[in-house]
């Protein structure tokens, strides 16, 4: 699926919201490709059911606009930088929510590099900053 694909495809998305004490205190968007029974909606169950018994939890979305790059997720916590990822797969979903609980423990709201799951560091896409975010010169 990591190759240019000459057709447009549905994706799926996944939205994960941590929870402390069952408060929300941080959002993650997990944005995943295709039609039901194709890989991206079959990522999106297997990350269902990797977020089964944590903090997260798993909300499905529409597109990423990375059809030559799909499957895609893309993360997100409240003033955190976004993260998106592509070129992944059911055996990613753990890492995935990894990512995500990673992702909401980041103080500076960025992913931490030590720690990431390797597909987090070889499927990265796109960092994105947050809308208040100000380039402070070193």
């Amino acid at each position: 699926m990591g190759a240019a694909v000459a057709r447009v495809v549905r994706r799926d998305r996944i939205v994960l919201a941590v929870r402390d004490g069952g408060h929300p205190i941080q959002r993650h968007a997990l944005l995943v490709q295709e039609k039901p029974n194709r890989l991206g909606a079959l990522l999106a169950v297997a990350t269902e059911h990797a977020a089964v018994g944590t903090e997260v939890t798993v909300r499905r979305l529409r597109c990423l606009a990375n059809c030559t790059r799909g499957p895609s997720a893309a993360m997100r916590c409240n003033g955190s930088w976004t993260y998106v990822f592509g070129g992944l797969d059911t055996a990613n979903a753990a890492a995935l929510v990894e990512g995500a609980r990673l992702l909401a423990g980041a103080v500076d709201g960025i992913l931490p590099w030590r720690g990431r799951p390797d597909v987090l560091k070889r499927g990265l896409i796109a960092r994105v900053p947050p809308l208040d975010f100000e380039e402070v010169d070193p």
